[in-house]
C-alpha cells in the first residue's frame, strides 16, 4: 500500500487533479464501499479493463464493424478518467471529453458491460451510486456513516450545455471508421 492512497489515486485516476470531497471519503473507506455496493475504487496505474478484447478471437478482430468499435472506444475510454469497477464489470468515470475538461468541470459517466456509455446523472460519484444502486438502505447507511450526506434532492443534475456525450462521440468515431474500412 503506498504511503499516500489519496495522492497515488489523484496521480494515477485523475491525472494529478484533486479528489472531489465526496471520492476522497469514500477512498478513505474503499472496502466498506466495495462490500456495500460491489464497486471497487482503482488506483493502479496500469488497470484498464475496459479496453479489454481478450475475449474476441482473432477473426472477431478482422471484422470491420468490430475493429472500428473497438478503436472508437479505445479513443472515447481515454477521454474518461475511469476510478471506479463494479463486480458487473460496469466502469465509473469522469467524462473529460475532447476538450480534456478538467476534473471538478466533468460529468460523471459509466461504461456498462455491454459496451454502453450513460450519464450517472449526478453532481457526484456518491449520489449517482445511490440513485444507481436505487439508494439501497445499506449505502444510504454507509454514506451516513462516513459523513456524506446524500439524499435524493442533492442528486440532481444536467448534462453540460454543448458537451457531447461519450456515447455520441464513440458512435460518430465509429461510423468514421467503418466507412474508412470500406473504402
Amino acid at each position: 500500500m503506498p504511503s499516500n492512497p489519496l495522492k497515488m489515486f489523484s496521480k494515477n485516476r485523475l491525472d494529478n487533479e484533486p479528489i472531489p470531497d465526496d471520492l476522497a471519503k469514500l477512498l478513505k473507506h474503499s472496502d466498506a464501499f466495495l462490500e456495500t455496493t460491489g464497486i471497487r475504487l482503482l488506483s493502479d496505474a496500469n488497470e484498464e479493463p475496459w479496453n479489454d478484447t481478450s475475449y474476441l478471437s482473432a477473426q472477431e478482430l478482422e471484422n470491420p464493424d468490430i475493429a472500428s468499435n473497438i478503436r472508437a472506444m479505445a479513443e472515447t475510454n481515454a477521454l474518461i478518467a475511469f476510478f471506479a469497477v463494479s463486480e458487473d464489470d460496469e466502469f465509473y468515470g469522469f467524462w473529460r471529453g475532447p476538450k480534456n475538461r478538467s476534473i471538478a468541470d466533468s460529468p460523471l459517466v459509466w461504461l456498462d458491460n455491454e459496451g454502453q456509455y450513460a450519464s450517472l446523472d449526478a453532481p457526484t460519484f456518491a449520489a449517482g451510486i445511490a440513485e444507481h444502486l436505487s439508494w439501497s438502505d445499506d449505502l444510504k447507511a454507509l454514506l451516513e456513516e462516513i459523513g456524506l450526506e446524500v439524499s435524493e434532492e442533492s442528486a440532481d443534475f444536467s448534462w453540460p450545455d454543448g458537451l457531447v456525450t461519450p456515447g455520441a462521440f464513440r458512435d460518430a468515431l465509429y461510423k468514421r471508421y467503418l466507412k474508412e474500412s470500406r473504402t
